[in-house]
Order: C-alpha cells, then structure tokens, then sequence
C-alpha cells in the first residue's frame, strides 16, 4: 500500500510538471517515452483533464498516445491549439472533421463562446462518445459530435484503428493497424448544406490522408461557404508542395498558404509561396482566403 501511495505522488507531481511545461512541441513524444510511462503506470484508464490555457476539460483515455499527452500536459500539439484559439471569435462558426476525442473542438468551443457553433465530425465510436461527453462536461451548448466520417458519397467505409494511437484511425491508410470497424461516411457537401451553417470561421481537417475526399465531396458547398481558414496536416507527400492534390483543391478554391513549424519558444506562421517552395516544409499548415480577411488572419495569428 505504501508502494502505491508513493507512486500516486509520484503520478501527480508529473503531471503537475507536464502541465507546466513551456514549450509548443514535444508534449506527444514526452508522454509516450519508455520513462515517462512505467511511471505513469498503474493510473487510471479515464480521467478528466484540463486543457491547457483554455477553461475547457476533456475526458481521455489515459493509455491511448493522444490521451497519455493530454492528461500528463493539458494537450498533444500546442501549436495547433493555439492557432485555433487565435483565429477564433466569440459567436463564430467552425467546424472539426477527424475530432478524435475532441481536444481541437473543446478549445474552439472555449473561444467561440456560447454564441458560437461547432461542429465536429469524428467516426471512430468510442472517440464520437467520450467527445460527446467531454461537451456536456463542460457545458457546451454549442458543440455538435457527428459520429460520421465525411467524404464524396453516402456508403460505409472501413476504419483502420492502431491500439497505441487511436487517433491515428484512417481510411485511407491500413499500414500498421490493428483493428478494422466499419463506419458511416456521409456526402460532405450534402451534410454541410442540411446544418444550416451560415459564415464559417476556421475549418480544422485531420483526416490521416483522406482529406483530399473530404475536400472532393465538399467542393461545391465550399465554393459557396468559404471558410476564412483551413488548418490541416501535409504528410508523407513526396516533390513539390504545389504538386499535391490538396494544395491544388485548395488552391482552386482561392487559398494561399502558411507554415507552421515547430517551436519551442515562439510560435510564427512562416508564408509559402507554392511556386518557389522547394523540400519538407512543416507538417501543420494553415490556409486563408486570397482577400483582406485571409490577410487579417495571417497578420493577426502572428501579432504578439
């Protein structure tokens, strides 16, 4: 017993440490590491935790790789978050496609206020439900969890799940998977336009590689509903950045682009120019209309 008790301090003081913990990158990597974990050990397998610098809490799955980052830091990537919350408003719109537990859509619901709207569209069952509960934990009115994925058509699709990293379910990807469920997707442009939108603010897109459906089957409503910005992942892709398939939607839809790359001290967006940009640039990039409100956003996310 004493055994235990000991190592419930030393649980709590880790955590206490996480969550003082500076920098923008790192959080994800330092929860999952071989140290950080055998004492983490013994926890519990659910728990609520605060997200950081938000008055928002998320109910996580302390074992799964985002959950772990979340409960021993109050996030997994800061630097998303933050950009989010950045961009943000009281009253606005945004929408998560791939909420995974709903981290990206509880701090948007702690910016937009509850004159604000979020949908959020997660297929993965467990994640859909304990998203679901994390809105009501905290009260928020304004948070819709879609339990749907979305792409170019009504029909099922198989979802590809990792057991040590969840969030990493994918359809279009089934490398290194361990399990396969079978999902409702949902004509993107279809379901959007039944919502009722009005103006979107932020479009956050995670997808694990099936954004390019997404952006497909909701081409149409786009073009009529332009969000302000699109924060995504650009992974895996190989030669030029103007040659992937999804900077050419987006930028057919009147987007230019940012970067955001990892940080530990101060966070920046870094502008691309597609044509000139040449090799890897950052994983998170960040897309804002080609008008004054794409310029505002840009110069507002980067003011200090």
């Amino acid at each position: 017993m004493a055994g235990e008790g000991l190592r419930g301090v030393a649980r709590a003081a880790l955590r206490q440490l996480g969550h003082l913990y500076p920098l923008y990158s790192g959080c994800g990597t330092l929860a999952n590491s071989r140290p950080w974990r055998t004492i983490m050990a013994g926890g519990p397998e659910e728990a609520v935790a605060p997200i950081r610098n938000t008055g928002a809490k998320l109910i996580v799955p302390v074992g799964d790789f985002i959950g772990s980052a979340v409960y021993s830091f109050g996030d997994l990537d800061p630097k998303v978050t933050w950009v989010a919350q950045k961009i943000l408003r009281p009253g606005d719109t945004a929408l998560d496609i791939g909420a995974n537990l709903g981290l990206v859509t509880m701090a948007m619901a702690d910016a937009v206020g509850p004159s604000g709207r979020i949908e959020a569209f997660e297929p993965q069952p467990r994640f859909a439900a304990l998203a679901r509960r994390s809105a009501e934990l905290n009260g928020y009115r304004q948070v819709t969890i879609h339990q749907v994925a979305l792409g170019r058509d009504d029909r099922q699709v198989e979802l590809h799940i990792p057991y040590e990293n969840m969030g990493r379910a994918s359809i279009g990807r089934s490398e290194g998977t361990d399990e396969t469920i079978e999902v409702q997707q949902r004509d993107a442009g279809a379901l959007l336009e039944q919502l009722d939108l009005g103006p979107i603010r932020l479009l956050k897109m995670d997808v694990e590689g099936y954004e390019t459906e997404v952006i497909a089957g909701a081409e149409a409503f786009l073009r009529g509903n332009t969000p302000d910005a699109i924060l995504f992942e650009l992974n895996d892709y190989e030669g030029a950045f103007r040659d992937q398939p999804l900077i050419g939607q987006l930028m057919a839809l009147g987007y230019r682009f940012a970067e955001m790359p990892k940080s530990l001290w101060r966070m920046q967006l870094r502008r691309i120019d597609p044509a000139k940009a040449t090799g890897r640039l950052a994983n998170d990039i960040l897309a804002v209309r080609q008008d004054a409100s794409g310029e505002a956003i840009l110069a507002q996310v980067n003011a200090r």
